[in-house]
């Protein structure tokens, strides 16, 4: 009740539309593929276009259309930047340019590339969104294996759904989450809160930089995947596109609702976000947007200057690459519109979606800034980035004039920023007055500041401890982020205390926490220092599941003294000797060796586990022949082993598959959560080494039970296609 929905644009002005953003002139920035899904050969120029739309006369319809750039290969994401704009076209990402400013672009340079591209073009760079640092945070989409360097020679390593971000000029691209498995989709929130949309996994997820997050059987990095926001999931596999409302044309029950397009049932979703500390739950609501045309395919939202929401429609009868084949003729190439919705009721509090008009045309320095405190996120962050690119060196000085006069929470935030960024760093006059401000949302921010410089003082350091006492979860978070990425050993104890400070229930900042003193951990020289700690028992274990996320001979030497100190289950006991045996120095290895000839005496076949897995850490440092103990150990295993009978053996042997290349074994012990809800199962898996190794993994034969029952996992085909019939669990009669 109160919505209206118009018709932006359409065919013939736009053709598969894929990505948008506005700029600074309120100008739609669109990417258009008729190439998709199939991507043009690389030495032929595509038939895609970036595309600029204008809204001439105000009325909401958008009836100028330029193409700027042509001949491109499976444009996506996209950023408005100095006249032109950044986007990826098929293999890389690009700067283009207009330099003589008649609207279309006449200069081409790579930025960044080239990616991968061969294994699927339906993901690949998107969601281009500039942060309140600078930097441009995007997607790489699904299953491609990517990687890129910056001009600083710093390389990036990609597989599948990951995030990233990178500097505009293309002087350093940085990795920034791991996991998810075909991201589309990015938003920011005004705390600088990252969220996106997968497919396949869950359709909104917080990202924590450095987090991992489920994928297909990929393992996490040791500490666990970033607790996910939701568990629903709107009936699809396929979510495309990401907003949270921020304006001030929508009615209160709208803002800060997650909005997402939901590319196989025609609709937008809408989630409402619960806060537990600094942990936001995804909350299912009714959906905002439905339709009877099954057409109807959203692929990316965002909420324009105006403060409507637009809603770029890909327009197509197919939208999955697999549900006909490639080549189907039903699929549309020419199609394609964008919706924008507005709120034409009376409900109190809000305004009418008006454009605010061109802020390049806008030259007194107080009323550009009076505009950091107006309409959307994005829209501030946009009028942020215009001023921070166009200032120049006298931005500075009325910027700290405007800070000091300001009374609103997000312009003092976004003035920060900008001063950090011209300046290379605030006075410490502004920082201390920052991480003491009265709102939280300051104080977030400014520990997010600080996290970003190379070097603290000591200054910085007692700053960051006292924000670990902060009253707002969401502080606390961002400390223990900024404390993360400038180690110290004696940042231990404080983080412990923040931990034991959180509710349980904010699994954020916990994981948060937990990472960050993981960072501390990895980067301490001598473990003496953590040993010397003023931990509790309950803080030491908490410090050896730390470690199984670090592959560093110190983590190895920390499980071996924790082990050797204690009794632990045995389910935690072989998880740390698993670790340590990867990882362990020689002089570890020996008390390594004893304490599982120890405690396992009678398990032949796990001592044989354990010293294969020693052994091959030390063959992988030309370590092998350092161990006097190792080949004694070995004899007597060996020795056993050739006694058992065929009964008790060990009961399994890969062998490889008739017909394929030759492969190492991909088989893994691996536990997992089974759908009963069970924890603590094991299955012998092949996801953990990639899905490219193949294998036969038989055991040797065995009386039959009166009763035989296990437990099967994992997919045989690319996700909602047939099952391959190419993977099978077979009970022979021996």
């Amino acid at each position: 009740e109160g919505f209206e929905i118009n018709l932006v644009a359409a065919e013939p002005d736009i053709q598969k539309p894929l990505n948008m953003q506005f700029d600074e002139k309120g100008r739609i920035w669109l990417t258009c593929s008729v190439e998709y899904p199939y991507a043009a050969p690389l030495d032929k120029p595509g038939r895609d276009s970036i595309r600029v739309l204008e809204d001439t006369d105000g009325d909401g319809r958008f009836e100028k259309m330029t193409i700027f750039a042509d001949g491109l290969n499976i444009p996506m994401g996209i950023y408005p930047w100095k006249g032109g704009c950044i986007a990826y076209s098929i293999p890389n990402i690009w700067h283009f340019e207009d330099t003589d400013r008649d609207g279309k672009c006449d200069k081409r340079t790579v930025l960044y590339g080239p990616f991968d591209h061969t294994r699927d073009t339906h993901g690949m760079c998107n969601a281009f969104r500039r942060g309140f640092d600078g930097w441009v945070y995007a997607c790489h989409g699904f299953n491609n294996d990517s990687h890129v360097k910056g001009k600083d020679g710093h390389e990036v390593h990609m597989n599948s759904g990951n995030t990233f971000r990178f500097k505009l000029d293309g002087s350093r691209i940085e990795h920034f989450t791991h996991g998810q498995v075909n991201p589309f989709g990015m938003c920011f929130d005004e705390l600088f809160n990252i969220f996106t949309a997968d497919c396949h996994s869950k359709p909104i997820y917080q990202l924590l930089r450095g987090g991992y997050y489920p994928s297909f059987g990929k393992p996490d990095d040791g500490l666990g995947f970033v607790p996910p926001m939701m568990d629903h999931l709107h009936g699809s596999t396929a979510i495309c596109g990401l907003t949270t409302y921020t304006g001030d044309n929508f009615p209160q029950e709208y803002r800060g609702h997650f909005f997402s397009g939901n590319v196989m049932t025609s609709r937008i979703n809408r989630n409402k976000p619960e806060y537990h500390g600094s942990t936001i739950k995804a909350i299912e609501q009714p959906d905002f947007l439905s339709t009877s045309d099954p057409w109807f395919r959203p692929v990316d939202i965002h909420i324009g200057p105006d403060g409507a929401m637009y809603i770029l429609d890909f327009y197509n009868r197919i939208i999955g690459h697999y549900e006909v084949p490639l080549p189907h003729p039903g699929r549309d190439r020419t199609s394609g519109r964008i919706w924008r919705v507005v709120y034409r009721g009376n409900a109190e509090g809000t305004k009418p979606a008006k454009m605010p008009g061109d802020l390049t045309k806008i030259e007194i320095r107080d009323e550009q800034f009076a505009l950091l405190a107006t309409g959307s996120i994005e829209t501030k962050i946009r009028t942020a980035m215009y001023l921070s690119d166009t200032g120049g060196d006298g931005l500075s000085n009325p910027a700290y004039n405007a800070l000091q006069n300001s009374t609103d929470a997000m312009q003092t935030t976004l003035l920060l920023w900008l001063i950090e960024d011209e300046q290379g760093h605030l006075d410490d006059d502004a920082v201390v007055d920052a991480a003491r401000h009265e709102t939280p949302l300051v104080r977030s921010h400014m520990m997010r500041i600080l996290g970003g410089r190379e070097d603290w003082k000591e200054a910085q350091q007692r700053l960051g401890l006292v924000a670990l006492k902060d009253t707002n979860a969401f502080v606390v978070r961002a400390a223990a982020e900024a404390i993360g990425r400038h180690p110290k050993a004696s940042q231990i104890e404080p983080l412990f205390a923040a931990l034991a400070r959180s509710d349980a229930k904010d699994s954020q900042l916990q994981y948060a926490i937990r990472r960050a003193i993981r960072e501390h951990i990895a980067a301490v020289e001598n473990i003496a220092s953590i040993n010397e700690l003023s931990l509790s028992d309950a803080q030491r274990d908490e410090v050896c599941s730390i470690c199984l996320a670090i592959p560093s001979p110190n983590a190895a030497s920390l499980l071996i003294n924790h082990i050797e100190k204690g009794d632990q289950p045995r389910e935690v006991l072989l998880k740390y000797l698993q670790h340590a045996s990867r990882y362990s120095t020689p002089q570890s290895a020996e008390s390594l060796i004893k304490i599982t000839r120890a405690k396992f005496a009678d398990d032949i076949e796990l001592q044989a586990s354990i010293l294969q897995s020693v052994y091959t850490g030390l063959v992988q440092r030309g370590q092998q022949d350092a161990v006097a103990s190792l080949n004694t150990w070995g004899e007597e295993l060996a020795k056993k082993l050739l006694s058992l009978d065929k009964e008790s053996a060990i009961p399994w042997t890969n062998l490889p598959v008739e017909g394929l290349p030759a492969s190492e074994s991909p088989w893994v012990l691996q536990q997992r959560v089974s759908q009963d809800g069970d924890k603590d199962s094991f299955f012998i898996g092949s996801l953990a080494k990639g899905e490219q190794k193949t294998g036969i993994y038989r055991s040797n034969s065995f009386p039959l039970p009166a009763k035989l029952s296990f437990w099967c996992a994992g997919h045989d085909a690319i996700p909602s296609a047939p099952l391959g019939k190419k993977n099978f669990i077979q009970l022979k009669d021996a």
